[in-house]
């Protein structure tokens, strides 16, 4: 546990909204210093709140909401099966042959699990969706989601939350991509769906 008051007041400054959570990523809400993380606004997080929430208080972690105009691809590679290359490596490689250069996504945050967050702009971004799952295996009931966007209202556990590492770029420079380029992101990562 660690306090995030400085790293919550810098992502504020970045212009998003700010979320302790939990160890399960859940918010760490607590109703007797009068806040409700889901009901947040920007504008509403002030020294006062950041003061309430964060100051001699220990979370787990820390999480922000993606703002409008921006999306998060999440790569899920605990679903890969097992002999498969990197569901990272085979996205790049498709999306490269697609015609897009992906040193513009210059943004990706390893997860916990071993996946990948890709943070980036566009004016065509959307609200979080699935993407691709992959066929079910061993028994399970549903196919497991491998690619999925959070966008406007969702929110990703963020760096410097335990086992979330950034490995290029970061929060405060997320670059805007264009309409086309994040529409071949989506093309490219439904690509991966199997069911």
């Amino acid at each position: 546990m660690r306090n995030y008051l400085q790293t919550a007041i810098q992502y504020h400054e970045w212009g998003y909204v700010v979320l302790p959570v939990n160890e399960d990523k859940t918010p760490a809400t607590n109703k007797s210093i009068g806040y409700d993380t889901w009901q947040m606004r920007w504008q509403d997080q002030d020294q006062d709140w950041f003061d309430k929430v964060f100051k001699d208080r220990k979370y787990h972690g820390i999480a922000i909401s993606i703002p409008e105009g921006m999306e998060c691809l999440d790569i899920d590679e605990k679903y890969n099966l097992d002999g498969q290359p990197p569901l990272i490596d085979q996205f790049f490689e498709k999306l490269e042959r697609g015609g897009a250069d992906k040193k513009h996504l210059r943004n990706i945050i390893l997860t916990k699990s071993g996946g990948y967050h890709i943070l980036y702009r566009a004016d065509n971004a959307e609200g979080s969706q699935k993407l691709a799952k992959r066929t079910p295996v061993g028994g399970e009931s549903s196919g497991k989601v491998l690619f999925e966007t959070k966008g406007y209202g969702g929110y990703i556990v963020a760096h410097p939350t335990p086992g979330y590492v950034v490995q290029s770029g970061n929060y405060g420079d997320v670059v805007n991509l264009g309409d086309e380029y994040r529409d071949l992101i989506i093309e490219t990562a439904r690509s991966f769906n199997e069911v």
